[in-house]
């Protein structure tokens, strides 16, 4: 089994996975994507882990949510968004709607996005977050989510290492590990 810890450290965006089952085993994923990617791939190998995508999260009473949130009244809501910092863009859902040209308002932005469901739960706050994060925080905050209103790309979680560890057994058991416990998480 696989459980997720969203949050940062350092300026970079992790996730922290435990595998259960396998001894507690734990670890830091970096989370990146458009301006982050690395320069070139050609000595890392890439290991697909699973897709996910941005939906839309509000509190568990939000009238518009209920009744069917189109993209014009989502972007006329205040949003609660992830930005890890002014000069570092580790955000994808604010790396997209700059791609796209759209313009939200951004009523509270925080460096965690796991405080996003907090945020949202306790405002009238929309945000933008990994399906897989909606569906942890649904469990213990009075939120709901939608499908995002917005046309997004889907989101792309892969392992990548240096290939010179492609050889060492340990390193492979783990990859396979990580690989069928993220298999869970499919959506």
């Amino acid at each position: 089994m696989l459980s997720i810890e969203y949050g940062k450290t350092d300026r970079i965006s992790t996730v922290k996975f435990m595998l259960l089952g396998v001894g507690g085993l734990s670890l830091r994923m970096v989370m990146g994507g458009g301006a982050h990617e690395p320069h070139s791939l050609r000595d890392a190998s890439v290991v697909p882990l699973f897709t996910d995508r941005l939906v839309c999260i509000g509190h568990e009473a939000d009238r518009d949510l209920k009744e069917g949130l189109t993209a014009e009244r989502y972007l006329a809501r205040p949003h609660a968004g992830f930005f890890l910092d002014f000069d570092v863009n580790a955000s994808l859902e604010q790396f997209y709607l700059a791609e796209s040209g759209i313009l939200q308002f951004d009523r509270m932005l925080t460096s965690s996005f796991s405080a996003l469901g907090s945020i949202v739960a306790n405002s009238d706050c929309l945000a933008l977050v990994p399906e897989s994060l909606a569906r942890i925080t649904m469990a213990h905050l009075p939120i709901r989510y939608v499908d995002a209103p917005l046309e997004l790309p889907p989101l792309e979680l892969v392992m990548v290492f240096h290939r010179r560890r492609e050889a060492d057994e340990g390193m492979m058991w783990f990859v396979n590990a990580l690989k069928s416990s993220a298999a869970q998480l499919a959506l």
